[in-house]
């Protein structure tokens, strides 16, 4: 519950300014230039795996029960993530030297983003901080910097959605999007992470403690989609 929390307010306190400079760049027109070509060749290596096998399900089953098997398969492949990790520390282990790593608030940065850009889902990659967490191989101090970077690297999808629309306008948005989030993750690393973490965690816990405190955060998180869709 407290890395879903935890996940939730990092994204929030990042989209927030990243949407105000995002705005300001977009205003200026700086980025509309930038453009990539709509003839170019994307190839996913996933889809070219995943594709025949999805295609069988869809062939044999109605599309109810292709959603119902997928959500399965997510299901079964977490749990047998989680039955792989032995519960111990990194620093007890063999490989004590990646606790080292993880420390490092730019290297958590780039491996959320990567991680991200390869399963194309931060739902996915932020998932996957959950057994991490509790077999003890990562802590909420060290994963402020891995949700930065998964939020960045969750647009990839989009654009190149935007690419293959050879729709110019949503291209630049996107690269907007991508760029503001970035600077702004980049300027709390490099100048507020300590600060930053420490309020992060203090209100992590403060939605943990109780029910009631729970349920507020879960309100707001569905108030406010709709009250911004109705200003």
């Amino acid at each position: 519950m407290s890395m879903g929390v935890l996940s939730l307010s990092v994204t929030s306190t990042t989209y927030l300014p990243g949407l105000l400079l995002g705005f300001v760049i977009l205003n200026s027109g700086a980025l509309d230039s930038i453009q990539l070509h709509s003839g170019v060749l994307v190839i996913s290596i996933v889809d070219s795996v995943v594709e025949p096998v999805a295609g069988v399900a869809v062939g044999l089953f109605p599309n109810w029960l292709v959603f119902l098997l997928g959500l399965g398969t997510i299901l079964v492949s977490f749990n047998l993530f989680d039955k792989c990790l032995p519960k111990i520390s990194l620093k007890e282990s063999r490989i004590g030297w990646l606790s080292r790593l993880i420390y490092r608030p730019m290297v958590m940065f780039v491996l959320g983003g990567m991680v991200t850009m390869i399963c194309m889902s931060v739902s996915i990659s932020l998932s996957l901080l959950v057994p991490l967490s509790q077999r003890g191989f990562i802590r909420s101090e060290n994963v402020v910097p891995y949700i930065m970077g998964a939020n960045v690297t969750t647009f990839i999808d989009t654009l190149l959605a935007a690419v293959l629309l050879n729709n110019p306008a949503a291209f630049t948005v996107v690269l907007v999007e991508m760029i503001s989030i970035t600077l702004i993750s980049s300027i709390i690393l490099i100048a507020f992470y300590r600060p930053y973490l420490g309020l992060s965690l203090k209100f992590t816990r403060w939605v943990t403690s109780s029910n009631r405190h729970l349920a507020i955060f879960i309100a707001t998180i569905f108030i406010t989609p709709v009250f911004l869709m109705i200003i």
